[in-house]
C-alpha cells in the first residue's frame, strides 16, 4: 500500500503560488515551515449572528462546504463569512484563508469585524490557479476555515448572458454555460472531499442572481440579502442536518467606520 502524500507546509504553499499570494500581515510560521497546528474547526462553526446560529441544526455553519449566496453587489454572504472567521479566531488562535479572485477584500473592514489580520492568508489567483489554489489551501491542514469567492472561475459570466457575446452563437454560448456549471459543481465536490480529509471548514461565496440548472452540492446553502446596512435577511435553503427551510432576520451592529466603508463599496459597485 502506497503512503499517503504529505500535506504541503505553509511555506511550500507560499512558494507554490508565488506572486499571487498576498499576506495582509505576517503569518506565524515555525522553523520547520509548518503553520501552528490548532486542530480542526469545532462542530457547528458559530457565525456570531445569534438569530442565524439558533436557526441552524448545528448551532452554526457545519464542517464541510457551506454555500453562501447573495446578490453580487450587496455583500450579505461576505458579511456572514467575515463574522464567522472573526468568531472562530476569537474562540482560539488559528489561521484562516480567503480566496479573493475579484480583489474585493477591504482589510480595515475585516479588522473592524474582529478578524486577526496576522493570521489571515489572502490568495488572489489568476486563470487556472483559481480552483487549484483553493483546493490546496483547504487540503493543506494549515487552516481552520477557508472562504472561497466563486467569482466566475471558468468564464461563465459571459456565457450566462441572455444575448450571446459578440462572435459567439447562442447555442455555443449555452454549451459554454453548461460546461462552466459542470466544472463548478465538480470543483465544489472536490472541495468537500478535501475538507473531510483536513477538517477545514469551507465557506463558498456565490452570486444568488446566477441561473443554475441544479443547486450547488453543499452541506448547507444559505441565500442572503441586506435591505439596509443594519439588517441581514437569510433564507436557509438546505441543511444536511435537517433544518427546515426558514427565513431569518438578523440585526447588524456596524461601527461608524464599517458603515462608511460599506456605503463606499456599494456606491463604487453601482457606478
Amino acid at each position: 500500500m502506497s503512503a499517503a502524500p504529505a500535506k504541503p507546509s505553509l511555506n511550500a504553499l507560499l512558494e507554490r503560488f508565488g506572486g499571487v499570494v498576498r499576506r495582509l500581515s505576517e503569518v506565524e510560521v515555525s522553523e520547520t515551515g509548518e503553520a501552528p497546528r490548532v486542530g480542526a474547526a469545532p462542530r457547528g462553526l458559530a457565525t456570531g449572528l445569534e438569530p442565524l446560529d439558533r436557526a441552524l441544526a448545528e448551532g452554526g455553519l457545519p464542517l464541510g462546504v457551506s454555500v453562501l449566496a447573495s446578490p453580487k453587489a450587496v455583500g450579505g454572504a461576505s458579511e456572514i463569512a467575515a463574522r464567522t472567521l472573526a468568531r472562530l479566531q476569537g474562540e482560539r488562535p488559528c489561521l484562516v484563508a480567503w480566496v479573493d479572485p475579484s480583489r474585493s477584500l477591504f482589510a480595515p473592514g475585516l479588522e473592524r469585524r474582529g478578524i486577526d489580520l496576522a493570521r489571515l492568508l489572502v490568495l488572489r489567483p489568476h486563470g487556472e490557479n483559481r480552483a487549484m489554489g483553493a483546493l490546496e489551501l483547504v487540503g493543506s491542514g494549515a487552516f481552520a476555515a477557508v472562504v472561497v469567492d466563486l467569482e466566475d472561475p471558468w468564464g461563465s459570466e459571459e456565457a450566462r448572458e441572455p444575448v450571446a457575446p459578440q462572435g459567439m452563437e447562442e447555442p455555443e454560448a449555452r454549451a459554454a454555460l453548461r460546461r462552466a456549471l459542470a466544472q463548478e459543481e465538480r470543483f465544489l465536490r472536490r472541495l468537500g472531499e478535501a475538507s473531510k480529509r483536513s477538517g477545514c471548514a469551507v465557506l463558498v461565496l456565490t452570486d444568488s442572481t446566477r441561473r443554475r440548472q441544479a443547486p450547488l452540492p453543499a452541506s448547507l446553502r444559505l441565500t442572503c440579502s441586506m435591505p439596509s446596512l443594519h439588517t441581514l435577511l437569510v433564507h436557509v435553503d438546505h441543511d444536511r442536518r435537517g433544518t427546515p427551510p426558514a427565513r431569518v432576520t438578523v440585526p447588524l451592529t456596524l461601527g461608524p467606520g464599517v458603515a462608511r466603508a460599506t456605503r463606499s463599496l456599494a456606491h463604487a459597485a453601482a457606478r
